[in-house]
């Protein structure tokens, strides 16, 4: 499943035109920072000390307690950040003044802000400060504001001469500064990197780490360091990992994970991903295609030029001695090194080694050899000290223990053949890097005294599919192999030999958008072939669209609204058809929280609204959520409960006791927008008011038996007047 869509912002006040939109939903998701109940952000508020004590615990993953006694003489145990200050405070990462206070409700500056958050990370060595005007060297906050304008978790103004160190850092530069630094900093993104196992066919047996047994898969299962793979003699296998990259493993394969480290980063679609930061693999035999998901893959800016545009080292050079701070060290500090494109993933064969920055290549051993080709990307291949380093469309190998590798050359036409047999593997991982694609820094301008951070440029990404680049590739590598006399292949071999002859020209497989995977609601798939004037048949009933009656011409974005697989191939005249590629589509549409009943107890003194789902408190606390129920005895002038009246949530049923019966039959409850939510986040749109809500009348008292009226002896007293007719008495 992919994460491929538009940014969703879970705040009403955090606008598609919000420059920090992704990192204050990447946090959100995180569930570090949350919104008011009215369901804003409030991104251009200032943030108080109480507040960031929150953040800060929930970044640093601290346990909060119970609040027994005062930290500080002007925190009262009854505060509600209290035990998220005194959290905080006891881990050393905020401190109160020499008074003993800790002023909880007073803002932060940009610099005290800034230095909070970059507490969270252990890494010593830190960035010299640029030369600005209101901030110099000797500033108590000078190394934090120089390493956070290094990794961007700030700004400076316009002209970059001032970053503004005593202004409020608001809600959203706080958004910004701590998601940038849990992404960038090599103490707070490590992660486990797993991988799944996916059975393509035959027989395929798995190793787990830390046994000898091998158990043959049927199913797809998660495999970390230490576990190896085996294909037999008609078995594939693929290890998919989070951020698009993947494994291919071909018949006759053996494939240890010797490491596998990941990557914490931000999706573009704000949610939380996990990059391919070290994999190395050990192929024992076999044959392997591979892809490494890349920053960098197909931007048109390469990693020169996005270091060379980086406004810190812009600003830097401006300092004449910036250069010779910077080469005191051989080697690149980290915050220089976080964006740095570097091998990422590293092949170890009998023979030899490869190594991979990016993005699509083979790995072939077997007993004459060992070798790589390179279809899109960065790698190279080492082996007697000595190291190739391919270009795309170019292969290498090795053909002795012990020899060097040979010069890079072109595929041949055997390894080109391989290629564009894999032309759907490539088009699905091609369209899960998309989907999982990195944010990229939003194209900030600066900001003013006061004012947010950044122009309104919202958070550009490179739409050029890689798709369409990879398939150009896949077709270059064809035509130069088809070039190639019979007998004349050069450079590395293939896992299956060299062979003569001309391959022929084949239609790029139709690709879909958005890529596959499970969606909430009903989308548009699009489908595209990157060969020119290619026509497109396609089917949604999972028949072949090859000779199925029901296939249909693709002439228009195709509306899925329910779970649905389309199968499409390209045809053009003069070239052989593509083959069939397989979209599958998950669509839940689960239904939106609604409120849908109401009722009252005899007594009159519960009120009962029913929902369609479990209920989740959308609000801060149980006062909130209290706060946001209301009640009009008359039908129309809504009131806040009385002081003795209680709200609580019990599955699916909000339920409200009221500590006086209500009277009457023009009762309404009103349940304020944004108050509940379900697991998965959901909201209702609109404030829920009940109907008119008519109070029980209590039950007539029997005559006999409990509850009967006590009988009692009545005498009446009656006067008669006699009187005449037409006379008053």
């Amino acid at each position: 499943m992919t994460e491929g869509k538009a940014i969703k912002s879970p705040f009403k006040d955090v606008s598609a035109n919000e420059p920090d939109r992704v990192y204050i939903t990447y946090l959100n998701q995180l569930g570090i920072i949350k919104g008011f109940p009215d369901g804003n952000y409030h991104p251009g508020e200032g943030l108080t000390r109480a507040q960031a004590a929150v953040v800060i615990v929930k970044a640093a993953g601290l346990e909060t307690s119970a609040v027994t006694t005062n930290s500080f003489k002007d925190l009262p145990t009854s505060h509600w950040a209290a035990g998220y200050i005194n959290a905080s405070a006891a881990a050393g990462y905020i401190t109160g003044f020499p008074d003993g206070s800790f002023h909880p409700e007073e803002s932060l500056t940009r610099a005290q802000g800034i230095s909070l958050i970059m507490r969270l990370c252990s890494q010593k060595e830190k960035a010299p400060l640029p030369v600005l005007q209101d901030m110099n060297s000797g500033h108590w906050a000078a190394a934090d504001i120089g390493t956070a304008l290094a990794l961007g978790m700030l700004e400076t103004s316009k002209d970059e001469n001032q970053i503004y160190p005593e202004a409020p850092i608001t809600r959203a530069n706080l958004a910004r500064a701590l998601a940038i630094l849990l992404t960038k900093a090599p103490d707070l993104n490590q992660q486990e990197l797993t991988g799944n196992l996916i059975v393509k066919s035959g027989d395929v047996i798995v190793k787990k780490a830390g046994t000898s047994e091998a158990k043959p898969i049927a199913s797809n299962i998660i495999v970390k360091a230490g576990d190896t793979v085996i294909t037999g003699k008609d078995g594939q296998a693929e290890i998919n990992y989070p951020d698009g990259s993947g494994i291919l493993l071909k018949p006759n394969s053996q494939l240890k994970i010797k490491t596998a480290i990941g990557r914490a980063y931000i999706i573009k679609s704000g949610k939380p991903g996990t990059a391919v930061e070290d994999l190395q693999i050990e192929l024992t035999n076999g044959k392997l295609f591979g892809a490494l998901a890349s920053k960098y893959t197909g931007s048109l800016q390469t990693e020169e030029e996005t270091a060379a545009n980086n406004k810190y080292r812009k600003i830097a050079s401006r300092d004449k001695n910036f250069d010779l701070m910077a080469a005191k060290t051989s080697t690149q500090p980290w915050y220089k090194t976080a964006e740095k494109k570097k091998v990422r993933v590293k092949v170890d064969m009998p023979w030899g080694v490869a190594a991979i920055r990016g993005t699509f290549w083979s790995n072939y051993s077997n007993g004459s050899g060992c070798g790589m080709s390179l279809l899109h990307g960065d790698g190279s291949l080492t082996s007697d000290g000595q190291t190739q380093t391919l270009s795309p469309g170019q292969s290498s190998r090795i053909s002795s223990a012990g020899g060097p590798p040979s010069p890079p050359a072109p595929m041949t036409p055997s390894e080109a053949r391989d290629w564009a047999q894999q032309r759907d593997w490539v088009g699905e991982r091609a369209g899960d890097m998309q989907g999982n694609q990195e944010a990229s820094a939003p194209n900030n301008q600066g900001v003013e005294q006061g004012k947010g951070q950044g122009d309104q440029q919202g958070n550009n990404q490179n739409d050029d599919p890689l798709t369409n680049t990879l398939n150009n590739a896949l077709d270059q590598a064809v035509q130069n192999a088809a070039s190639i006399p019979s007998g004349g292949s050069s450079g590395g071999g293939g896992g299956s030999g060299s062979s003569g002859g001309t391959v022929t020209t084949q239609v790029a497989a139709p690709t879909a958008n958005p890529p596959t995977g499970t969606y909430d609601a009903t989308i548009n798939v699009t489908l595209s072939s990157t060969t020119e004037g290619a026509t497109i048949y396609y089917t949604t009933d999972g028949s072949d669209p090859t000779n199925s009656s029901s296939r249909l011409v693709y002439n228009t974005a195709i509306n899925i609204s329910s779970t649905t697989t389309i199968k499409a191939y390209a045809t053009k005249a003069g070239m052989s058809d593509s083959s069939v590629a397989s979209f599958a589509y998950t669509i839940t549409q689960e239904p939106p929280l609604a409120y849908q009943s109401v009722s009252i107890s005899n007594d009159n003194k519960t009120v009962t609204l029913a929902f369609n789902k479990t209920l989740i408190n959308n609000t801060a606390d149980d006062a909130a959520l209290k706060a946001a129920v209301t009640l009009a005895a008359d039908g129309m002038n809504f009131q806040p409960l009385a002081a003795g009246d209680m709200v609580s949530l019990n599955g699916s049923n909000l339920v409200i006791n009221l500590a006086v019966p209500l009277s009457g039959n023009n009762n309404k409850i009103k349940v304020a927008e944004s108050t509940l939510k379900d697991a998965a986040g959901n909201i209702p749109t609109t404030e829920v008011v009940t109907s008119n809500l008519a109070t029980v009348a209590p039950p007539p008292r029997p005559a006999t038996g409990p509850g009967a009226i006590p009988r009692r002896l009545v005498t009446i007293s009656v006067q008669l007047h006699m009187v005449r007719a037409n006379t008053w008495p």
